[in-house]
């Protein structure tokens, strides 16, 4: 009877054994972000004809490199043909290039990259000498954002092979300079003071303007110093001048290539100085009124030019 029960025991150990030694199944590898899209053409069918027609589908296909995609859903692409009086086929792929290198963005970015309120620099070459263009997010909850206050981006945390993509409810817009301050609540006063002049168009007529953009609390001291409560105390003739004094038409001035002694006319037909620390090689500004004012946020770019932050409201002599 021992010996039974020994060839027992040593059977059961063979068996398992050889259950331990057996080859574990292959783990796929995960799909790229066009593999993924490909695999629900009723849901993404369409932006990857947007894609392939706009030729940036290889940007997501060949390389190393990885993307974040925001992907809008097939009612936001519909009311974007729409409003361009097309389709896929009458389209053409270099308007779908301009619109839609817009919603690549380099780098794989979840929820934790978009913690704060903020801008996020694109793919888009649509700024001056094809400088990057940039959206700007505002926080909603743990797993959403609202990009240029127009699209709600749901984030996901699948991150594939070569990236990851957030769905969209809207086609996200390349934005010109009037927009940028119309998405960003710390331009608002600001805004204000051109709504109030009238004067919009010059932050959203072609070309390639700087726009000095004050923050909010740079009108703090300028409302002292003008003996006003608001902006809109100002008459209709001082508000023109002050937004015309922070507009650069027909110049681009990059934060970089800022030298001293620099001289630049505004619409409004007074200078300012560009002014460069010898100590510490930081750019600054002399106004009209020999204000010494910073820059905040510098090189945030949009099809029609350039926008700088800065920490003063230049003051044309009021």
């Amino acid at each position: 009877m021992r010996y039974l029960y020994l060839f027992v025991f040593i059977t059961f150990v063979g068996i398992c054994s050889c259950q331990k030694e057996e080859t574990p199944l292959p783990i796929e590898e995960n799909l790229s972000i066009v593999e993924t899209l490909l695999s629900d053409t009723t849901e993404y069918g369409l932006f990857v004809q947007i894609l392939t027609k706009a030729g940036l589908i290889n940007r997501l296909e060949i390389g190393s490199d990885s993307f974040t995609v925001f992907v809008p859903n097939n009612s936001a692409l519909n009311s974007y043909f729409t409003a361009n009086e097309a389709d896929i086929n009458t389209i053409s792929g270099d308007k779908l290039f301009q619109d839609f290198a817009y919603h690549l963005v380099s780098g794989t970015l979840t929820s934790s990259d978009f913690a704060q309120n903020g801008y996020q620099t694109t793919e888009s070459q649509e700024g001056p000498d094809n400088n990057l263009l940039s959206f700007y997010y505002s926080k909603i909850s743990e797993n959403s954002i609202l990009i240029n206050e127009s699209s709600t981006a749901t984030l996901t945390s699948e991150v594939l092979s070569n990236g990851i993509f957030h769905k969209i409810d809207n086609v996200l817009n390349p934005p010109k300079l009037y927009d940028l301050i119309s998405y960003d609540p710390q331009f608002s006063r600001i805004k204000s003071t051109f709504d109030l002049a009238g004067e919009q168009d010059d932050l959203q007529i072609n070309g390639e303007a700087t726009f000095m953009a004050p923050c909010n609390d740079a009108f703090d001291s300028f409302f002292a110093l003008q003996s006003i409560s608001q902006i809109s105390d100002l008459a209709v003739d001082q508000l023109q001048k002050l937004s015309a004094y922070h507009v650069f038409q027909d110049t681009s001035i990059f934060y970089e290539s800022i030298t001293d002694g620099l001289l630049a006319s505004s619409l409004e037909n007074r200078n300012i100085v560009l002014k460069v620390d010898t100590l510490t090689s930081t750019p600054s500004i002399l106004d009209y009124q020999s204000q010494s004012i910073n820059f905040k946020q510098n090189n945030i770019f949009a099809t029609n030019g350039i926008l700088h932050s800065i920490d003063l409201v230049m003051n044309p002599g009021l």
